[in-house]
């Protein structure tokens, strides 16, 4: 006789990782003044979750990884600043949003201008002799 048997488990809750995260409110005060050994501690205990979060906001591995380092800098310089109010995290996504922000609006700044646009307005009026004007060309 075949018994088949099945195991009933109650289903896990699924874990926010960024509830599950857990940051000493006192490491901004350490950072603020000059420890290193805090930086890295809040580094480990947060760059995952700072860098996910960038990466859907741009997209692009290279340009998060970016902001995510001016993200500490700015934590960084500006850790004296924080106000303990039980959202460490929060406040670091909202300097990493506004990061974000900046270099958007940056790059709608830049004009891209080719090469020829900038060979076309080569006058070289400057130079007076033909003989360095023509090399000065090729």
């Amino acid at each position: 006789m075949l018994t088949l048997m099945m195991l009933v488990q109650e289903p896990t809750p699924k874990l926010n990782r960024i509830n599950s995260i857990q940051i000493d409110e006192s490491l901004f005060k350490e950072i603020g003044s000059g420890n290193m050994q805090a930086l890295e501690t809040l580094y480990g205990t947060t760059e995952r979750t700072l860098y996910a979060y960038l990466l859907s906001l741009t997209r692009n591995h290279d340009v998060s990884v970016d902001l995510l380092q001016e993200t500490y800098l700015k934590v960084m310089g500006a850790a004296h600043l924080y106000k303990a109010q039980g959202k460490p995290l929060a406040w670091m996504f909202t300097i990493a949003r506004n990061l974000y922000m900046d270099d958007i609006k940056k790059k709608q700044r830049e004009v891209a201008v080719g090469d020829d646009g900038l060979y076309d307005q080569i006058t070289l009026s400057y130079e007076m002799h033909p003989e360095n004007r023509l090399v000065l060309e090729a």
